[in-house]
């Protein structure tokens, strides 16, 4: 078996692939590995944000020296064969401490894709990708025959893809293995006795570690070298990228049949563009693709990646040098442009802004902008009535105005003073049958969270203490409901105290309203939240500053704590995400006291950039040619401004040093 190509066929097939980016966006094809999620747990979240690559670790902590001595399996709570005189295999990247007693196994991995309830991610008909990064001690020689260490290990790998291939032929799996690490037949030390071993799985070829030979060759135990994957260190990220490029990609580009090009493992911006880039401007695309391994969240690369892609947003606002405090409101029009009306406080003002974009991650345009009434503006929301797009502004003192929204211009309509308002922090108007009820929070003197309803133009209003004491911050929003959870008006609410995050909500029906109890979701300041129904479910994404980043590298590679044992602490300009349907937020609020984590059973968290003050608005739209509605969503915040020298401190997704406001979305996935 040879997949050696005649040199007329290749030079074909390059032609062919040339010619291929010339009518395609290269940059499309970039997408991410998940890198050492080793904390199982993380694994149904992850599923659910999109992933098909992982690479996780497998770490054998013995050599011939210390092979009598395997108490550390002894005390694994996940261990099956605690006495197995071979040892374990444990998922962590770093070598495993006895401090430590829940490491995930190789055999944990297997349940994981056996269980039935996971059967819609490894049975569907796109392939899971799973690389398996085997480490052993520097010290043990995996092709020495007489090394004891190095014959357990191998009977335990043997064991592990014996077990894995019954597995994937008894479930129908669409699953793949991928040999990365210790296991492949290169690296430094010549592991040539692992040429034929594993067959028929690939291995991962890494130009600074394997032999120059497997770049070109398919020759013998080269033969297993089929997946390109490439460092990028931080001082010099195309260090090895270059060459491979230079020589154009060898081998792997015109006989990568299933596989995409890997790089790892960048959480800068400026990195990740800087080597997405060399592969876009070589112009030879890989049909399979351009892959990140990743150690942050995958939102966050998508962010980071959306210049590229063209996927997502990322977008510094021009003009907004110097600009706080941003808030947005975001619809479809009819002509299927998204709308976007901002708002940014200036200092001693505030400006207004018309931004539209033809569709979903095209350029975002400034067409229109105008100094705000109100300052400063703590609310930004819209309604239609008759045909007319209106948009109501809230301001700190109490006041709201509402504007009616042309393409390009607002028209004032009216204005509502809301009396007793110490501080307001929101106003949003609703249709109620063939009026409109004007709902607002506000701290008052009696009522650190008061909720007040006034139909417009009359005079009728009640209004609920939410909450007595005084929060730091707060933010709302309402929706229709028709689900079991509510039928009637849910409203959200999110606000922060002490750098504590919370959720709560609120339905309001006939018969009064329902409060449910509070959700102390997690660390940070200045939270924002938006409700929307779609497909029949209420949707809540809720976003903040000064959050905790459970994935980056440092997190996932400590083998001191499992990343979902980690206690957060705010961190300065962490942004981080919770998104969910609104009966697993309820589920959430009536059945645990934990915090929301990127280990939450169905709620989806993480981190997503970094920066201040963030605002957040989500709404449907359909895409061109579309039955269906989608979810979309804006999010405005502060930039992150920093200087060279502080670039090592930060491991959680650092962006781009800028001055302004940002705007990022990413598409949010269905949740089944």
């Amino acid at each position: 078996r040879t997949r050696a190509m005649r040199p007329h066929l290749l030079i074909a097939f390059v032609c062919i692939l040339i010619f291929h980016s010339s009518l395609s966006d290269l940059g499309s094809s970039i997408g991410y590995q998940i890198h050492s999620y080793d904390d199982l747990r993380e694994w149904p979240q992850i599923l659910r944000k999109g992933a098909k690559w992982f690479k996780f670790d497998a770490n054998y902590p013995f050599n011939d020296s210390n092979m009598k001595n395997t108490s550390i399996c002894n005390i694994q709570l996940n261990v099956a064969n605690k006495t197995d005189p071979r040892g374990c295999i444990l998922m962590t990247h770093d070598d495993p401490v006895y401090q430590r007693n829940n490491y995930n196994t190789t055999d944990d991995i297997l349940d994981f894709l056996g269980d039935d309830s996971n059967a819609r991610w490894f049975s569907g008909s796109k392939k899971i990708y799973i690389a398996v990064c085997f480490k052993t001690q520097s010290t043990m020689f995996i092709c020495n025959g007489n090394s004891a260490a190095a014959r357990n290990w191998l009977s335990l790998l043997d064991e592990f893809f014996g077990k894995a291939s019954k597995l994937i032929a008894a479930k129908k799996l669409n699953v793949e293995f991928i040999l990365d690490g210790a296991a492949t037949p290169g690296g430094l030390l010549q592991r040539s006795c692992l040429a034929d071993r594993w067959q028929p799985l690939v291995a991962t070829y890494i130009s600074k570690a394997d032999p120059a030979e497997g770049f070109t060759s398919n020759e013998g135990r080269f033969e297993r070298f089929q997946i390109l994957n490439e460092n990028t260190p931080d001082g010099n990220p195309g260090q090895w990228l270059g060459p491979d490029i230079k020589n154009n990609y060898g081998k792997f580009l015109s006989e990568n049949k299933g596989y995409p090009f890997l790089v790892w493992e960048p959480d800068r911006q400026d990195i990740i563009e800087q080597v997405g880039g060399m592969y876009i401007q070589k112009g030879m695309a890989n049909p399979d693709g351009f892959k990140f391994a990743i150690n942050i969240d995958p939102v966050h690369f998508q962010v980071f990646s959306a210049s590229m892609t063209k996927k997502a947003w990322h977008n510094p606002l021009n003009g907004t040098a110097g600009s706080k405090r941003p808030k947005v409101y975001a619809s479809q029009e009819d002509s299927g442009a998204i709308a976007m009306v901002m708002t940014e406080d200036q200092g001693n003002s505030t400006l207004i802004s018309i931004n539209t974009a033809a569709s979903m991650y095209s350029s975002v345009r400034r067409v229109g902008q105008f100094k705000s009434k109100i300052h400063p503006v703590v609310s930004v929301s819209g309604l239609q009535r008759g045909g007319k797009n209106y948009v109501v502004l809230g301001g700190l003192a109490g006041d709201v105005i509402i504007y009616i929204r042309n393409l390009k211009t607002l028209k004032y309509v009216s204005s509502v003073k809301l009396a007793d308002t110490e501080v307001l922090y929101g106003a949003e108007a609703i249709q109620n049958h063939n009026e409109y009820d004007l709902y607002s929070i506000r701290k008052t003197k009696q009522c650190g969270l008061l909720l007040e309803i006034t139909t417009i133009g009359k005079s009728n209003t009640i209004n609920f203490c939410l909450r007595e004491s005084a929060v730091e911050y707060a933010d709302f929003d309402v929706t229709d409901c028709g689900t079991r959870s509510c039928r009637g008006r849910m409203i959200g609410t999110t606000f922060s105290s002490k750098k504590k995050i919370y959720v709560q909500f609120f339905c309001l029906r006939a018969e009064g309203l329902k409060t449910f109890k509070p959700i102390l979701v997690g660390v940070g300041s200045s939270p924002s939240i938006a409700l929307v129904e779609h497909r029949g479910e209420v949707m809540v994404l809720q976003v903040n500053s000064d959050g905790f980043c459970y994935n980056q590298v440092d997190r996932n590679t400590d083998a001191r704590t499992a990343v979902c044992d980690l206690v957060p602490v705010s961190t300065p300009k962490v942004l981080n995400y919770n998104f969910g349907k609104l009966i697993d937020w309820i589920y959430h609020s009536t059945s645990s006291k934990g915090y929301i984590t990127s280990c939450h059973p169905s709620i989806l968290h993480g981190s997503y950039d970094m920066g201040s003050n963030p605002f957040v608005d989500m709404f449907t739209y359909r895409k061109n040619n579309s039955t269906l509605d989608s979810l979309g969503l804006i999010e405005l915040h502060e930039s992150f401004t920093y200087s060279p020298s502080d670039i090592p401190k930060y491991r959680c997704g650092l962006p781009r040093s800028s001055n302004g406001i940002i705007l990022d979305s990413w598409p949010l996935p269905h949740l089944h």
